[in-house]
Order: structure tokens, then sequence, then C-alpha cells
């Protein structure tokens, strides 16, 4: 009679366990949107450029260990999207419509992540915010607004899968999973870890909109070099519009990711797993935490010169002026396919192409 007890008690001791883990895989669903969290500025944030007595801190970009690309039906391609979670929006067949304050925003910054795990080669593909894509039931959409359109229609995950599809149309390549994160879950991260390490190609100077500086602006001034930067500043330098345009932009999100995963590389994997209750409270992914703990052991693994940046820019596009005087891009499929082709020959992210910058202050003019 006695093993009864003990059997109840394993029984709920499983029941238990059964729910944590649950609890552990579960992240934040699509069918809530995120609430803008204001945070208060962290110390450092002028913190100095990094010196050579600094050996510590993660290097500055590094030539790539190039490799021909295999075909890449076989790779793990993972979407990351920076969305804005203002409550406006932007058509390009009709006049801008307030959005419920319930609803996500545009999306600000979108790379597609492809994983050869055979070559163990990363390649990292920004696509500018500004593309217009004839898409099938949907017509001609900017990229960015697709996200915002499905989420509209039905719900975060419609947005979701719309962008997957979206970008499978423009690229060829299928999206295995998607991970976004809004501005003060950005912010946040990289708090979180310390601050990040991002190589500065040109000195730049910006103004943001931010209720947390006086007269609600904050300035945005870096000169050429390495800097350490900390969430608010590395989302500055991100969402810049200095150089030419959303080129520009999509070159220096993918310098800060390589600064990020530099960062993670730097922690270590124990630390990693530390701040994963934090992630699951500013990530909005179909992943659970084990694929997060999959793909945080491949990103400690892959060496850093093997590691490539691809934005598609003025090679890839036809700049088109619509009625109105805005200003999109048409993709050229060829063009794209050509360099995909040999993304594993690309040089390391955020790299530019061009030696000569624009002025510091070419954003603000």
């Amino acid at each position: 009679m006695r093993v009864w007890p003990r059997l109840l008690v394993l029984g709920a001791g499983l029941a238990l366990l059964g729910s944590l883990g649950a609890h552990l895989l579960r992240y934040r669903p699509f069918r809530t949107a995120p609430e803008l969290a204001v945070r208060a500025p962290r110390r450092g944030h002028d913190a100095p450029v990094i010196g050579a007595d600094r050996g510590d801190l993660p290097r500055q970009l590094l030539p790539t260990l190039q490799a021909a690309t295999p075909p890449l039906s076989q790779t793990e391609n993972l979407l990351l999207a920076g969305i804005d979670t203002r409550p406006d929006g932007f058509s390009i067949s009709s006049a801008p419509q307030p959005a419920p304050p319930s609803t996500f925003g545009r999306t600000d910054a979108l790379v597609l992540v492809v994983i050869d795990r055979r070559s163990k080669h990363v390649g990292l593909v920004g696509i500018p915010r500004d593309l217009v894509l004839d898409l099938p039931d949907e017509g001609l959409v900017r990229i960015n607004t697709v996200f915002l359109r499905g989420s509209r229609a039905g719900g975060g995950d419609e947005g979701a899968r719309r962008l997957r599809q979206a970008v499978r149309h423009l690229l060829g390549l299928a999206v295995d999973h998607t991970v976004f994160l809004d501005h003060a879950g950005f912010e946040a991260l990289v708090d979180d870890l310390g601050g990040i390490a991002v190589d500065v190609a040109c000195p730049i100077r910006d103004r943001f909109l931010d209720p947390r500086g006086p007269g609600g602006r904050v300035e945005l001034r870096l000169e050429a070099g390495t800097h350490w930067l900390d969430g608010r500043t590395a989302l500055m330098f991100a969402r810049s519009r200095h150089g030419r345009g959303v080129t520009d932009r999509a070159r220096r999100q993918l310098a800060v990711l390589a600064g990020l995963r530099d960062r993670v590389s730097q922690l270590g994997s124990h630390r990693m797993a530390e701040l994963l209750p934090r992630l699951r409270q500013t990530v909005y992914t179909d992943m659970t935490t084990l694929d997060l703990l999959r793909l945080l052991r491949l990103a400690l693994n892959v060496p850093r010169e093997r590691i490539h940046g691809l934005v598609l820019d003025w090679r890839h596009v036809t700049p088109v002026q619509l009625d109105d005087g805005r200003r999109v891009m048409l993709p050229r499929p060829e063009a794209i396919a050509q360099d995909l082709s040999r993304l594993f020959e690309a040089g390391p992210p955020g790299a530019r192409r061009s030696a000569a910058c624009p002025p510091m202050d070419a954003a603000l003019r």
C-alpha cells in the first residue's frame, strides 16, 4: 500500500517538471503586440573608443576566409527583423492610415541569416526596407510594410507568415525560423550584454527623437574606428540614414549583428544561458529555447572569418520615383541571384565597398 503514495508524489513531480519545461520553451507570441518601454539611459553612453591596449575586446572587421558557395538548398535560414512599434503605418497604394495602438509597426531592419553547417560558413543578407515587391494576391508592396499589413489582417502570426513568403519571393530561399525584436527589446538585449564593439567605417552625426534626451532629442556622434556602444547608441547607429540611404543603413545593421556575435562569443554559453529568461521577455519568435541554444552553440563555433555579409544595394535594385515624390527600389532578380551564389565569397558583415565617406553630418542635411 505504500507504493501508491510514492507514485502520486512521482506523478506530481513529473507534472511540475513538464509545466516548467513548457514555460522554458515558450516565447512571446505574436498575438500580443509589444509595449514601448521607456528605459533610463545607462552609464557609459559616451564610452571611449577601444584602444590597442584593450586586447580582450572583440577585434575589428577581419578579412574573411572565402569559400565557394554551395547550393543554398541545404542551408538553414533564419530571418531577423527589427520592428518599429509606433502606432502608424504606410502603404504604397494608399495614404498612411493610423494603426490601432495594439498592432505591430513597420519593419525597420531585415536580415536573412544563411547557415551552412557542413562548410561552417554563415552569410548575412541585408535587405533594404524600401524594396518594393510585386507579391501574389497583394500587388505592389514595400517590404517593410508586409508584416504590418499581415498583422492587421490576421494578427502577428499572419504578419510573420507573409513576411517569410515575401523574403522567399525576393531571394528564392525558404525561411525556416523568424526572430522579431522591437526597439526597446534591442536596447535591453545590448545593455544586458554589457554593450557591444562595433566598427564604424565613416564618421557619423545624426539626431533622433527620444523623450529621454534634452528637448526630446538625442544626438549620435561617432568618429571612425571601433567603438563600445550601449543599447541606445547601437540602435541609433543601426537606424541612421547617414550615407547612401537605406543601403548604408542595412550595412551598418550587419556591423551591429557582427558586434553582437562577437560579444556572445566573448561571454560564452554559460552567461548567455543566464540571459535566456530576459530574452523571453523581448523576443518574438517561432523558435523554442532549445532551438536558440542550438543556434548559440553554432555562433560560438563558427570562426569570425567564416561569417560573410551581403547587402542588397544599387547593384541589385533599380531606383524608382513614384508620382507623389516617394523613392523606392525595384529588385533585379538576376543580379541578386548571381551574388547569392557567391555569398560565402563575400567580405565581412558591415564592410563598405567604397573607401570614400560621405560628410559626417550628411544625415542632418
